[in-house]
């Protein structure tokens, strides 16, 4: 579902522990995901004007083994506020950006652009905000360190490049969030564009 004023509270703040999504099924965990938009050069061989970061999981994981995916993951206790349950799903989204690709960003330049709830049949089902922001345009991009245990490669590539080459090996919601980002001719359209979806 897109980001709407129905869930403008509830988007921002989520649950260490599974919760109830009310439909009756699987609990789901709170996660989020950063959408990292790089300006393309003027003289890049690129259809393009901007790229996104895509990360490659390894084969050995359990969940989704070497999907192409944005960078981003599950609530921990690390993102707790204070003593309580609850967890700021921008501190998830920063942790989990720095963590796999070693980029710092700041959470109030994120914005909410998206939800994604995995279908109820599911056996691991997670409710994912997805954020959006801006990095250095090429070629001054900020630098990628991967792991190499839990991600293996990553690739700076334009939305519809991402789902020609790599759409095979994608989850869902990634499919349908770089083809949303797919169809800007320009990237100060899309900043418009979420910046109008931010609750």
């Amino acid at each position: 579902m897109d980001v709407t004023d129905d869930d403008a509270a509830t988007f921002e703040f989520g649950i260490v522990t599974a919760h109830d999504v009310g439909d009756g099924h699987q609990f789901a965990r709170d996660a989020a995901t950063v959408v990292l938009v790089s300006a393309n050069a003027p003289d890049a061989l690129s259809d393009c004007p901007f790229d996104v970061l895509l990360l490659q999981r390894s084969n050995d994981l359990v969940f989704a083994p070497g999907a192409w995916v944005f960078p981003g993951g599950a609530a921990s206790d690390e993102d707790r506020i204070g003593d309580t349950d609850r967890v700021s799903m921008r501190s998830v989204a920063c942790r989990e950006c720095s963590e796999e690709t070693g980029i710092v960003v700041d959470s109030d330049a994120l914005s909410p652009v998206a939800r994604r709830l995995t279908p109820p049949e599911r056996v691991r089902r997670y409710d994912t905000r997805f954020y959006l922001t801006t990095v250095e345009p090429s070629p001054r991009r900020p630098q990628v360190v991967v792991d190499g245990i839990e991600i293996m490669a990553f690739e700076w590539i334009g939305p519809a490049a991402g789902l020609s080459q790599h759409g095979d090996t994608m989850l869902p919601p990634t499919i349908a969030m770089l083809s949303t980002l797919a169809g800007f001719s320009s990237l100060e359209q899309l900043l418009t564009w979420a910046r109008e979806q931010t609750p």
